[in-house]
């Protein structure tokens, strides 16, 4: 993981704005406990960044951000359902099949606070 952070004054009174970014890698990874070779994920990297503008002593701050800026999907988790086990669209699981759910989709929005 790394990440960093640019800050420069950009008006009157402190006023500054700022952009960070953060990477995360991980590498490739079971994610099934029993280490079955389908649930063998590839590693990925993460990136998020945020970018918005401050008052003096940041007594306020708006800023844009996003999560998962590639876009890119993995799995949380895994698991194994058994045949006849059932599945959350209402039909039936087949022999040894495994379910998992992935994790959150690019996501983004606006952020705003105050110091009292």
């Amino acid at each position: 993981s790394f990440g960093g952070e640019f800050t420069q004054d950009i008006g009157p009174d402190g006023v500054h704005g700022f952009l960070r970014g953060e990477a995360t890698y991980t590498s490739s990874q079971y994610t099934y406990a029993v280490l079955d070779p389908r649930s063998l994920q590839g590693a990925f990297w993460n990136v998020s960044g945020r970018v918005g503008v401050s008052g003096a002593n940041d007594r306020w701050t708006v800023a844009l951000w996003a999560k998962n800026l590639t876009n890119v999907v993995t799995w949380q988790n895994i698991l194994a359902i058994s045949n006849g086990g059932f599945i959350s669209a209402g039909g039936r699981s087949g022999v040894n099949s495994l379910y998992g759910w992935t994790n959150a989709p690019r996501t983004f929005g606006v952020e705003g606070t105050v110091k009292f």
